[in-house]
């Protein structure tokens, strides 16, 4: 019961903060969820797309953020990105705060299919698959449209990462088989592996051995509970799909260079469409392992580990990430407690050099110089917070405070 309490907690945040941030949209805040179009001349059409900022977007104006896209992006597809991201996203962080785009398709069956093919799961033909076969066309939609749209407005570190599920997690796998990689990081939930009687598989037996020298990251989930969409299984049997999985993981390993991250799980509980939520979370932490910081005692001795790691794994996987702020802080609270005045000042001023525009690193900073009775430089910081918040009554207080 109180798993299932905990499932219904992470589910509804997103809703509430969906709703909180509309409330304040005449405030001019970033809006959680906020709906855009685009004009693709590549598909000569319309398309519609979700946007979700991180909370610090508009606060932390200099920023920038990796950026997760969603395919079939409706609004429950990308908020159970968002909600995946929330939970991961804590103390000792283990994904990084970042920028949602949900992207739904005008047509799935065209966009996310590799190759034409009329012969649906089950060996029979399908008339729902008509429209097959233009992945190729997508995915240059993608590269010289709206990828770059999306770039240019707004602040990418570089670094993106690719959420499908059934067909959109085989346009994932079918991208990350690719020379001219879109991404550094998918995730695929159970992804159509039977399309075209196992076209990618077929693909990727004939690649040499050690030709996919890419450096990126892949997770894949296996439902081995059957199908809910509808269409009856799946496959014939849970066995065939589990081995096909299982062959694919193997010709992926063996043609890999070493540079790919793979990581396959099976799930023998979960539906074809339960299993996205669990794919998601699990997905986001394995496309950014490594990115939890060090032990804070360990930061709180030695300031520049907490450095160093963030620009190694920035290094290993692209993009640029810098240390949370919050972790910094607390590393310097552990710092202040032994009585290693040194090493917490050198934090904080790790932390309002990589968040010059955010108002609680700067009045940590304040009640550091506090703390250690340095009235001016103490002064100095709460003027910085002040002028990021002049509105707020308790910074004036302690600025005219500190000016007595």
């Amino acid at each position: 019961m109180r798993q299932l309490f905990i499932l219904w907690c992470l589910i509804l945040m997103p809703f509430q903060n969906l709703k909180a941030d509309m409330d304040r949209m005449s405030e001019g805040d970033v809006i959680l969820g906020e709906k855009f179009s685009f004009e693709s001349k590549i598909l000569s059409e319309t398309q519609h797309y979700m946007v979700i900022l991180p909370r610090s977007y508009e606060t932390e104006t200099s920023a920038q953020y990796n950026v997760i896209y969603v395919l079939d992006g409706h609004l429950p597809a990308t908020m159970i990105a968002r909600t995946a991201m929330e939970a991961n996203y804590g103390w000792g962080s283990l994904v990084p705060n970042s920028i949602i785009i949900g992207i739904p398709s005008n047509n799935r069956i065209r966009d996310y299919s590799p190759v034409h093919s009329s012969v649906g799961f089950d060996g029979k033909n399908a008339d729902w698959l008509t429209d097959s076969g233009g992945g190729k066309t997508y995915r240059a939609f993608l590269r010289t449209e709206f990828i770059p749209h999306i770039e240019s407005h707004y602040r990418s570190n570089g670094h993106r990462t690719l959420i499908g599920h059934s067909l959109g997690g085989l346009l994932a796998i079918n991208d990350f088989l690719s020379k001219d990689r879109l991404f550094q990081a998918y995730v695929s939930a159970d992804p159509s592996m039977w399309f075209a009687d196992t076209y990618l598989i077929k693909q990727l037996a004939k690649i040499p051995e050690g030709s996919l020298d890419n450096a990126g990251n892949l997770y894949i989930s296996n439902a081995l509970k059957g199908s809910d969409t509808g269409h009856g299984a799946t496959i014939k049997n849970n066995r065939e799909k589990k081995e096909q999985f299982l062959k694919f993981l193997g010709l992926v390993e063996a043609q890999s260079s070493g540079k790919t991250s793979i990581k396959m799980q099976h799930f023998p509980n979960e539906t074809h469409g339960s299993v996205l939520l669990t794919s998601v979370q699990e997905g986001l932490r394995h496309a950014f392992t490594g990115y939890a910081p060090p032990d804070y005692m360990e930061v709180a001795r030695n300031p520049s580990l907490i450095v160093e790691h963030y620009r190694a794994f920035s290094k290993r996987i692209g993009g640029t990430f810098l240390p949370e702020e919050r972790d910094v802080i607390e590393a310097a609270r552990i710092a202040l407690s032994e009585d290693m005045t040194d090493n917490a000042l050198e934090l904080h001023l790790i932390n309002v050099g990589n968040h010059p525009e955010s108002a609680l690193a700067w009045w940590k900073l304040g009640e550091y110089h506090e703390k250690t009775e340095n009235k001016d430089k103490a002064l100095a910081a709460f003027s910085r917070v002040l002028t990021l918040m002049p509105d707020d009554s308790e910074v004036k207080e302690k600025v005219e405070s500190f000016s007595r």
